[in-house]
């Protein structure tokens, strides 16, 4: 999945999914079943993941979804480096919705509280089209 917070991303995943595991950075920021995002935790919780979605794909689940945002090719790297390693096919999808790339109306749906401004800037960085080779070629700006 890629999608800005509030597109709709985490409800077609889960149509999608059809009883398939998601993996969502955002369910490691879950607290007594309220979202608590901690800045300083969003490494180390991209990290845990991704180690969680490798391990279900060593598994060998059939399908497996995962739910960030990946508004850039670097960002779904790891994901896609996996896939590819453990023999899964890869697919992007994105939600359709009528607000899947109006920051106002997104920043207004998000049951995250991301703000409109982070929104933008996240539209700004917007990186089209994401494929298997832009992923895997991709370097993140401290790599740059």
């Amino acid at each position: 999945m890629r999608g800005l917070p509030g597109s709709g991303k985490s409800t077609l995943a889960k149509a999608l999914a059809n009883g398939a595991p998601i993996f969502s950075t955002d369910d490691l920021f879950m607290v007594d079943g309220e979202y608590v995002f901690n800045p300083a935790m969003l490494a180390v919780n991209h990290t845990a993941n991704q180690r969680r979605t490798e391990d279900t794909l060593r598994a060998g689940t059939p399908h497996v979804v995962v739910d960030n945002t990946n508004t850039q090719a670097w960002e779904a790297r790891e994901y896609v480096r996996l896939a590819v390693a453990h023999g899964y096919a890869v697919e992007f999808v994105e939600p359709t919705t009528a607000w899947d790339k109006d920051p106002v109306e997104c920043a207004k749906r998000c049951r995250h509280g991301v703000p409109e401004a982070a929104i933008v800037g996240m539209l700004n960085r917007w990186e089209e089209p994401l494929t298997i080779e832009r992923c895997l070629a991709a370097k993140a700006p401290w790599e740059r």
